[in-house]
């Protein structure tokens, strides 16, 4: 990640959403236009965008076919992207949060992470120089390749769910409802999944992960340790996660294999959260979350970091804009 200039006090992070609300019925110019009035803003008040790499990679997803209805909005949102978060050639941009979370527990980071956001770097930047003109052959390719990695990775959190909620109520899994039929049964699987217990356990499964991906062995105490640190820095993703655990033990469930809505995209907002946090800083200007995901925020509040999450239309007044 770039160093930021020496005067920042505050450091934004746009979600998906906001860079495309931003954006919304705006030709690309007036985009351009836009976006840069909204950095001679932030200037003024110290502050500083960074991209994060999931952000990009959700506008990505709509760029492979011309024909997609959100094709438009999505590549105005990424040139502003852009140029909000320009450095020399490139971008200012997050490390994924793999590499973050491993960076923070166990000071390493996981092989070939820095090539993955290399290439979106430079897709960022070629797309900003070029948006009216999408047909290079590798940028396709880069462009189908992102694209692959988002449908992989929305499929891999819902398996992943699921495997998790299997344990709980292996009859009832299938249909992602757990505890179906048993409002009593229901009741009491909510209480758990809300419970310090429960969010214990669950952090201590991430945490394990975590360490593998760098090669460490943890024994009890250190397991505990970490577990009680990873909370600390990252609860409001946690939390985000248990309140979809609450609705799947509720009547009527609540399938993340849903026939019309893309459920799969939840993992998108869990992946932004990990950018919310009470100490959350770099360079130590704090960090902050523009986003008007509901969710996002109760959780956030329950984290005890809720003024770390601005809506759009809240952090626009801030710096004396507005939409």
């Amino acid at each position: 990640m770039a160093n930021l200039m020496t005067e920042t006090q505050q450091v934004v992070i746009f979600d998906t959403n906001a860079y495309r609300r931003f954006c919304e019925c705006s030709e690309l110019s007036q985009c351009k236009i836009k976006i840069k009035k909204l950095l001679s803003a932030e200037k003024a008040n110290n502050t500083e965008a960074i991209a994060n790499p999931y952000t990009i990679m959700e506008l990505v997803a709509h760029l492979v076919d011309m024909t997609d209805p959100y094709f438009c909005q999505c590549l105005n949102a990424l040139v502003a992207l852009g140029i909000h978060t320009q450095i020399d050639n490139g971008i200012k941009i997050l490390a994924d949060t793999e590499t973050t979370i491993c960076r923070e527990l166990f000071q390493k980071i996981p092989p070939d992470h820095q090539k993955a956001l290399d290439e979106i770097n430079s897709l960022v930047a070629h797309i900003r120089e070029n948006a009216t003109n999408l047909s290079n052959q590798n940028l396709q390719e880069s462009l189908k390749k992102i694209s692959a990695r988002v449908e992989a990775m929305e499929r891999w959190w819902i398996d992943n769910m699921k495997s998790t909620i299997t344990q709980y109520d292996p009859e009832s899994a299938a249909t992602w409802e757990l505890g179906k039929g048993d409002k009593s049964h229901q009741k009491n699987l909510r209480k758990y999944f809300t419970s310090e217990n429960f969010l214990q356990k669950y952090a201590a499964i991430h945490v394990i992960y975590y360490a593998s991906r760098v090669n460490i062995e943890l024994n009890e105490t250190d397991l505990t340790e970490k577990t009680n640190q990873y909370l600390k820095a990252f609860g409001t993703p946690m939390r985000l996660m248990l309140k979809i655990y609450e609705k799947i033990a509720s009547a009527g469930g609540y399938t993340l294999e849903h026939h019309k809505e893309n459920r799969g995209n939840y993992v998108w907002d869990y992946m932004i959260a990990f950018a919310v946090g009470t100490e959350h800083s770099i360079s130590k200007a704090d960090v902050f979350v523009v986003t008007g995901d509901k969710k996002i925020k109760e959780a956030a509040v329950e984290a005890g970091c809720g003024d770390r999450v601005l809506k759009l239309d809240d952090y626009l007044a801030s710096i004396g804009m507005s939409l």
